[in-house]
């Protein structure tokens, strides 16, 4: 891909761009390097996204940066229905990570948009 777009002049690169800036994304990996990905769906892409978000528990696009906010939103939670067992702490859980995960994409989203 990279040869292919090198070799196209400027004209070709503005007619017929292979992909755009939204259709990319780039993980780093931990001593691995990092990985281009581009996803011209934008479907798959807001559903790679989410689960990224959710799964790295991320708030600025790093491993782990969400932690104490999931923590702070799961005892404000506690707080407000009373002591709960484990089960329902994890439960608990679920719903702060997800409502998380649902602003942060928003913001990803709005920096699409500008």
């Amino acid at each position: 891909m990279r040869k292919h777009i090198i070799q196209m002049s400027v004209r070709d690169l503005v007619m017929n761009c292979p992909f755009y800036a939204w259709d990319c994304i780039t993980l780093q990996i931990k001593g691995k390097g990092e990985v281009f990905l581009v996803i011209k769906n934008e479907e798959i892409m807001t559903r790679l996204l989410k689960m990224l978000i959710y799964e790295l528990k991320t708030i600025d696009g790093n491993q782990n940066t969400a932690v104490h906010a999931i923590k702070k939103g799961v005892r404000r939670l506690m707080t407000k229905y009373g002591y709960v067992d484990e089960l329902k702490q994890q439960e608990y859980e679920k719903i702060v990570r997800h409502q998380i995960m649902q602003k942060v994409y928003f913001s990803y989203s709005l920096m699409r948009v500008k």
